[in-house]
């Protein structure tokens, strides 16, 4: 249930952040806290199990730069990694990704990478 939750927050995420492709909002200045939870992936019998598991809050003030574990390095197949961002209220959280990041056109208004 707990990751049902993370994958219809995860893709209301991705769907708001591709009707706003484009736009700009301002920097804000007050912190940004980025939360990463659980990776998950399927073993041989098609089980999930707890591969890795790390939660780690990042304050981020003003402008800010957040990167998965293992940047650059390239991820196992059937990984699943969560960020939650929270702002102080009546904040926005602008996300900018670089040319590394591999964002898909949205489906059914939903991003998928």
């Amino acid at each position: 249930m707990q990751l049902l939750i993370l994958l219809l927050l995860y893709a209301a995420v991705c769907a708001n952040f591709c009707s706003r492709q484009g736009t700009t909002a301002p920097a804000q200045s007050g912190s940004i806290k980025a939360l990463r939870a659980s990776n998950i992936r399927r073993d041989e019998s098609n089980h999930l199990t707890d591969l890795y598991r790390k939660e780690e809050s990042i304050s981020v003030a003003g402008n800010g730069c957040i990167h998965s574990p293992r940047f650059p390095s390239s991820y196992p197949r059937n990984l699943l990694l969560t960020w939650r961002l929270h702002s102080p209220e009546s904040t926005r959280i602008h996300l900018a990704f670089d040319n590394q990041f591999g964002l898909e056109e949205p489906e059914n208004e939903i991003c998928r990478v």
